[in-house]
């Protein structure tokens, strides 16, 4: 027996049905009573169908699961059914409130739980969902916000590395930068080439000969795009600056740099620029949105906190000792009420 509940409306052929087996549910209910005699004029209440220790169970009652029946895609069945079936409902939810079972704290705050989500999502939910945030109102935050939203100038840029300490002797030095000049000059008579027809990027296939980045040399020496406006710890400053300032398809000479002689080519560029407004306004809305509904979650719950009398022994408090769970690196956590649940547990939470 299912036992949710929704509206109904009957049919005037199902009401009178309903009207016709009433007193047989009085009979067996032995719950039927004579109605007092109208005051003024008015209509007397109507009579219930039903009474299970004092509850009554009345016509409403009985569209209603129909109706939920209906709408579940069951069979409605008699009027006698319908009736009988939530007298046995009635009387289990009855003997479930007098049980022992119920006052089991884990019962208990499933229960609460369950009443607290319904709850919320007819009142708090029902606020957020009020929130609306117009083109105008992002528009005005994008402009004022126009940083957020510029794309920093990038270059890419591929080496060729031969590692040479500071401590190595002068004729080592010079062979080490004969050897990439030798690379530079053999990839520049074919870069085409080197590069496999485009399968591989940078210096191609004299990266893997001619340098010792173990990273990039298999991938023709490329680091991929790099902002210009932030250090990269990859690159010496020398190399990336120098590297920055050339022409795209250019190569440096060899550079002398921290522990180690580069050679660098620019092989594309992409100058500074700012998110049209178009393409931010799906993840701005988002965000606004989030944050709005956030503000109205905090103030429902302040408003909630401040219509009750709340007492709290904090010295008591403090000196409970709790279980706790082992110790674990913080994820992080978004600021504000993040979902039903959340708002849930944070009712609980002791007050600042």
């Amino acid at each position: 027996m299912d036992t949710d509940t929704m509206k109904m409306a009957f049919s005037p052929r199902w009401v009178c049905r309903v009207l016709c087996v009433a007193g047989v549910a009085f009979a067996l209910s032995g719950c039927r009573r004579k109605s007092s005699p109208p005051v003024g004029g008015a209509s007397p209440d109507p009579a219930p169908l039903a009474r299970v220790n004092g509850r009554v169970l009345t016509e409403a009652d009985i569209r209603f699961e129909a109706q939920r029946r209906l709408e579940a895609g069951k069979t409605v069945g008699s009027p006698e059914t319908v009736v009988n079936d939530l007298v046995e409902r009635e009387v289990m939810l009855q003997a479930a409130r007098k049980s022992a079972w119920i006052n089991d704290p884990a019962v208990r705050r499933d229960l609460e739980n369950q009443l607290l989500t319904r709850w919320l999502d007819h009142t708090l939910q029902h606020d957020k969902d009020q929130v609306k945030v117009t083109d105008e109102e992002l528009r005005q935050i994008y402009d004022s916000h126009l940083d957020d939203y510029k794309k920093p100038a990038l270059v890419r840029l591929a080496v060729l590395y031969r590692k040479c300490s500071a401590h190595a002797s002068e004729e080592t030095r010079a062979s080490l930068k004969a050897e990439l000049e030798t690379g530079k000059t053999v990839f520049l008579k074919d870069p085409a080439g080197a590069r496999q027809g485009g399968r591989v990027p940078g210096f191609g296939s004299i990266a893997a000969t001619y340098s010792e980045d173990a990273v990039t040399r298999y991938r023709g020496g490329d680091l991929g795009w790099l902002d210009t406006s932030r250090t990269d710890p990859r690159l010496p400053a020398l190399v990336a600056t120098t590297g920055a300032a050339l022409a795209v398809g250019a190569v440096s000479d060899v550079l002398p740099a921290d522990a180690g002689l580069y050679v660098v080519m620019k092989t594309d560029a992409r100058p500074a620029q700012v998110t049209p407004f178009a393409e931010v306004v799906p993840s701005l809305r988002r965000r606004v949105m989030k944050q709005r509904q956030d503000e109205v979650a905090a103030a429902f719950k302040r408003g909630l906190l401040a219509g009750n009398r709340i007492e709290i022994n904090r010295e008591a408090a403090a000196r409970l000792t709790l279980p706790q769970a082992p110790q674990t690196a913080s994820k992080g956590r978004l600021s504000g009420l993040q979902s039903t649940s959340e708002f849930n547990a944070s009712l609980t939470a002791p007050l600042p």
